[in-house]
């Protein structure tokens, strides 16, 4: 098969497989966007319910026609959250059909409710009675809590589909790294085996031809582009055998070999000054093997001056030939004879020191090898090793003085140990006093509290209760006067009637400043929606949003009243001084508090 052919259908296969996984990448990216915004759905949903659930009980409260017509609204938006719900898997379709079904009861039982209330036929005094309150109150939290249960299922289930999707969509984006891998690894390979490795034997044939040796044959390996070129060598080969060398050819060759041999003798004159000039000692030796092979010595070939000099010699006719046991005594190839086998059997350079007591110096070699030869060069370190020793002691006295300083402060960390035990004694009975302060500040807190509880449960009952008396009086003597009796005397009352039901409300904000109802009959989370909703009506300019995640059961008792004192005094000030024009209520545990 011919290499542009291979190529091709290479190509072709990978490209195919690659656009089937960018394929399905894309798919799986939508079906993730798909999911997230379901998700996103349901969590909206579960709020939702949270929300009709606070706007009903509101309502059955106070019984407002704007509180009706606030749940009325929320209905209509949660109704259509509901309708765009979109899924697939039959779990996530049964958790849908649940909420379409336990909104419309929810419904059913919020209008029932509504119904008893603005029925007039309906025997029932100015508030709920109780039982009423807590039969409606209860059917109602139940639907609620089922909408909110099957909304967090869903959403649950919608962000596992969309953990699954993410990891496929992961998957495959890996896959296609990893194909992509793949096809420049068989790229490498097809080029390489069938291409370079080729062109490397032709190469390497046409270095045989050129040096002369028209005779050899390249192999001619396939039948694709390179054996092609591979015979055309050949044949060029076979045509230049019968071709003769001129006289200018051979005249024009040996010009160049005295110019290549002029260029090394320059070359070596240039080498031979560096060698010779260079401040550190440098020697050239040669190998002497045994009949094993095995290294037995080795003979200097070269040394520059410098080493002359360290040595002790004055020519190099001296030394030149001679062994390391003839130049510096016996036992000296013993004494090299494991560096040089090192430095010859891993053909590596090799550095290493040395000591020389005759002179009292000491040298760093350097040895390379090369072939049967090696070269060393050495510099002179006796200046750094004495500087190393005189660091040495400098140490050692470091040492002595550090531990006699441990000492010191092993004493003083003793006399430390004492003090700290002392200022821990102290800190105990300040903790000690602190604890009975706070539980001090608890019992005036709790004090403060039942007094507030006191007096609005007497603002309810006594105040609240006169004015709704003398309210139903003055209404009642309204509707007995005889519709075309004197206009002076209709106005004052109707007058009176709007005077005396301002006065109620008034009544009903100082009952709540003092201790919300809803704080003992619903919660600290019921109480803190409708104080945003009540903040939102007395500063319309400033948006209060509720975002309590907790469950009433996860807050203690004892904090509830002080969470809603402080969330008092922050919304009062940012009311007076702030000037936002939002605000999110945010209460939640963080590491169990």
């Amino acid at each position: 098969m011919r290499l542009k052919t291979q190529f091709i259908i290479t190509i072709f296969l990978f490209g195919l497989v690659l656009v089937v996984m960018a394929t399905s990448a894309i798919i799986t990216n939508h079906q993730v966007k798909k999911t997230g915004q379901q998700e996103r759905m349901a969590s909206h949903i579960a709020q939702g319910a949270n929300e009709l659930s606070y706007l009903a009980n509101d309502y059955l409260i106070y019984r407002e026609s704007q509180q009706l017509k606030r749940w009325q609204s929320r209905f209509a938006a949660f109704t259509a959250q509901v309708a765009a719900l979109r899924t697939d898997r039959p779990e996530q379709q049964a958790l849908v059909a649940n909420l379409r079904a336990n909104q419309n009861r929810f419904k059913e039982v919020f209008d029932s409710a509504a119904a008893a209330l603005e029925n007039p036929s309906r025997d029932l005094p100015s508030s709920l009675a109780p039982a009423f309150f807590q039969t409606s109150w209860s059917r109602l939290a139940v639907q609620s809590q089922g909408l909110v249960a099957d909304a967090s299922r869903l959403s649950q289930l919608l962000r596992q589909e969309m953990d699954r999707l993410t990891e496929t969509r992961t998957r495959l984006m890996y896959g296609i790294v990893g194909l992509f891998g793949l096809f420049l690894l068989v790229s490498y390979r097809l080029t390489y085996r069938r291409i370079l490795k080729s062109i490397g034997t032709l190469r390497s044939g046409t270095a045989v031809v050129g040096s002369g040796n028209l005779d050899f044959i390249i192999a001619e390996q396939g039948h694709d582009e390179i054996g092609e070129l591979s015979q055309s060598f050949n044949r060029m080969t076979a045509d230049l055998k019968k071709i003769t060398a001129s006289k200018a050819d051979l005249e024009k060759e040996i010009t160049e070999r005295q110019r290549a041999e002029e260029e090394l003798r320059e070359s070596e004159t240039k080498y031979r000054n560096l060698f010779e000039n260079m401040a550190e000692e440098v020697h050239f030796w040669r190998l002497v093997r045994d009949e094993a092979g095995r290294i037995k010595t080795w003979r200097l070939v070269d040394a520059n001056p410098p080493t002359l000099q360290t040595w002790g010699r004055t020519s190099l006719d001296e030394i030149q030939g001679k062994t390391t046991d003839e130049i510096f005594g016996p036992g000296s190839t013993d004494h090299y004879l494991p560096v040089v086998e090192k430095i010859m059997t891993e053909g590596l350079p090799y550095a290493f020191e040395d000591y020389f007591p005759n002179l009292d110096r000491y040298f760093r070699f350097t040895s390379v090898p090369l072939g049967d030869y090696f070269i060393t060069t050495g510099a002179d370190i006796t200046g750094i090793k004495k500087a190393e020793e005189a660091l040495k002691r400098a140490h050692d006295e470091l040492e002595v003085r550090v531990q006699e300083r441990t000492a010191e402060l092993a004493r003083s960390n003793m006399e430390l140990t004492i003090e700290i035990a002392e200022r821990q004694r102290t800190e105990q009975a300040l903790q000690e006093s602190k604890e009975q302060l706070r539980s001090l500040a608890f019992q005036i807190l709790s004090a403060q509290e039942e007094e507030r509880k006191r007096i609005a449960l007497e603002v309810h009952d006594v105040l609240g209760s006169s004015l709704s008396a003398i309210k139903f009086k003055a209404e009642e003597t309204l509707h007995h006067l005889p519709k075309d009796g004197p206009a002076n005397i209709f106005k004052p009352l109707e007058t009176l009637v709007a005077l005396i039901q301002d006065m109620i409300g008034e009544a009903r904000r100082i009952q709540a400043d003092l201790r919300p109802p809803l704080l003992d009959d619903l919660g600290i989370v019921a109480t803190l929606s409708w104080f945003c909703r009540r903040f939102g009506t007395i500063y319309s300019g400033i948006k209060c949003e509720p975002a309590v995640t907790l469950r009433e059961e996860a807050i203690p008792d004892q904090l509830k009243i002080a969470l809603f004192r402080i969330t008092q005094e922050a919304m009062n000030n940012i009311g007076k001084h702030a000037l936002a024009d939002s605000v999110l209520l945010d209460l939640r545990k963080v590491d169990g508090a």
